[in-house]
């Protein structure tokens, strides 16, 4: 029994030397390391190369992304195409933080907020600081994939295909078309958030927004292709960030425009009629007209 432990222990010595001696004079790099008696086949690497899981979770790509927007943004895309599939919603916490990601298409965009409505038919608004940033990604396949979560979808994309990644985002070209053209049919939707009701109108034209709090109600009107930095109503679009106070609060705004609709200029709009209860103040920014105020 002591001569064959010997033995094999000889035997194990002559085999970890010969795989030595192929590594040092320039072996094949698919020569396989040995390991011992008790090792298994799977868990043995190839020399000269290295593994690593092909996805990240949610919370990881997006906190990389956010830690390396400001230096490195093509890093920080590069973090978001290995994110674990997720075509919706997603809201979980990390290192103390909350994580919260959304992908899909554009109800509204507003100077305040988006609106954003996925294939689901999840529907959330995300408040806009002056600390997020905003990247049309439609020029690199990077970008589309990092924002779509789809790497064929995105290289279909490039090629000017955009069934794939309408598919993946909102559900079909049919949906998405339903969004970035102008239509007669008027939408209204009810938000929650962070202690104020949030009832949006959204005509051919124009959108109607009724902000209600505990000290009344605040209206305002605008274009309902309003542009905010670039990204307007039927824009595909991944929105990053957290939860703040019970509120969405976006980081990261990844967009797509789909449509080329232009916003009427002044002269198209009117004032409500008089006969309306609301009261406010008119003005231009940005080409857009708008009106602010309460009613009772």
């Amino acid at each position: 029994m002591i001569g064959n432990k010997r033995g094999t222990r000889l035997a194990m010595k002559a085999r970890l030397a010969i795989g030595a001696a192929v590594l040092v004079g320039g072996g094949a790099a698919g020569i396989v390391a040995v390991s011992s008696s008790h090792g298994t086949a799977a868990g043995a690497q190839s020399a000269g190369y290295t593994t690593s899981p092909s996805t990240v979770s949610v919370q990881v790509a997006v906190t990389t992304a956010f830690n390396d927007w400001s230096r490195w943004p093509t890093q920080s895309l590069t973090s978001l195409t290995k994110m674990t599939t997720m075509r919706s919603y997603s809201e979980s916490s990390y290192r103390g933080s909350s994580v919260v990601i959304q992908r899909g298409i554009v109800l509204l965009a507003t100077k305040k907020f988006l609106v954003v409505k996925s294939t689901d038919g999840a529907l959330h608004l995300w408040w806009l600081t002056g600390n997020t940033a905003f990247k049309n990604v439609s020029s690199t396949q990077t970008g589309w994939s990092a924002m779509s979560g789809s790497s064929s979808a995105a290289w279909s994309a490039m090629s000017n295909n955009m069934v794939p990644v309408a598919d993946y985002m909102i559900g079909s070209m049919s949906a998405m078309n339903q969004f970035a053209a102008p239509t007669a049919a008027s939408t209204t939707v009810t938000i929650n958030t962070a202690g104020e009701t949030i009832k949006i109108n959204i005509t051919k034209s124009t959108a109607t927004t009724w902000t209600e709090t505990s000290s009344g109600t605040t209206t305002s009107y605008q274009s309902a292709w309003w542009h905010t930095t670039g990204i307007a109503r039927g824009d595909l679009v991944l929105v990053a960030g957290s939860r703040v106070n019970g509120a969405l609060v976006a980081k990261l705004v990844l967009f797509a425009p789909t449509t080329s609709v232009s916003a009427p200029s002044d002269t198209s709009w009117s004032a409500p009629s008089s006969s309306s209860s609301s009261t406010g103040t008119y003005g231009s920014s940005n080409g857009q007209t708008f009106v602010t105020g309460t009613h009772s």
